[in-house]
């Protein structure tokens, strides 16, 4: 009874939405071509509870014991004389620079809905019109750590995700996800694809945000091997009041207390 509701929502983003069935009690899914009946389906093989499940073979990869192995105490002590370029190095990285370069090209703000934008506080926060809610949106992933470990990394992003949208002063409630990984026929890169979905899911049930989404990408590689595998999260947390919750990363206040964690 609400498609015309339905179909003005989905008209206001310019998508098209068209009824093409109804809910009954028969227990099947039937299938009509022009009034006549095609063909019933059990509804688990729609649901996908019944499809089939690749069980592909894999082993844990030998680098991993090398990796362990890694003993930071034996890292040499930095040279007094070498401290300025080190640090000028470090912070001339892409994965430390401000990102201001990238988000300053394009238009961030949503349909003038965007409260906290890029570089304000650790996620993303868009206002909800007319509901006094909003959205606290942030994607995280680091490939080394899920190198590494990926059951443990992958539930590190999850967690990083979650602090993020926490800090920006929304309630985690669901993510989604982007998964980048090499060939899935090597049984190493295998193994560690089904380890990181394994620690997703591991996390996601911690926190209580469950999967709505997402995709798989497969066999990124390059002449060395495979990238570094990296299950992108994207989490997705509610902003109860738009007007008093967000929270930016600036100081508030004169008189804050700052903390070092």
């Amino acid at each position: 009874g609400a498609e015309e509701a339905l179909a003005e929502i989905y008209g206001k983003w310019d998508l098209n939405a068209q009824r093409i069935g109804t809910v009954t009690e028969s227990g099947r899914v039937r299938t009509y071509w022009h009034g006549d009946a095609v063909a019933t389906l059990d509804p688990a093989h729609v649901a996908g509870d019944d499809v089939p499940v690749y069980e592909r073979d894999t082993e844990r990869p030998a680098y991993l014991d090398e990796a362990r192995a890694f003993d930071a105490d034996d890292v040499p002590d930095l040279d007094p004389d070498d401290v300025e370029d080190t640090l000028t190095t470090l912070l001339g990285a892409p994965n430390i620079a401000s990102k201001r370069w990238v988000h300053e090209q394009y238009d961030t703000m949503v349909r003038t809905n965007t409260v906290v934008g890029p570089g304000a506080s650790d996620a993303a926060v868009v206002r909800l019109k007319g509901t006094g809610k909003g959205l606290a949106v942030k994607t995280d992933c680091n490939g080394r750590y899920v190198y590494l470990n990926p059951r443990r990394g992958a539930r590190i992003a999850v967690a990083e995700a979650a602090r993020n949208v926490t800090c920006a002063g929304g309630t985690p409630v669901a993510v989604t996800n982007c998964c980048n990984f090499g060939n899935p026929h090597n049984p190493e890169a295998y193994w560690t694809f089904a380890e990181a979905i394994g620690g997703m899911g591991d996390a996601c049930q911690a926190l209580g945000t469950p999967v709505t989404g997402g995709n798989v990408s497969l066999y990124n590689e390059h002449p060395e091997g495979a990238i570094y595998p990296t299950p992108t999260i994207g989490m997705l947390g509610v902003v109860d009041d738009i007007e008093t919750q967000p929270t930016t990363a600036a100081l508030q206040s004169e008189g804050d207390v700052l903390f070092l964690l």
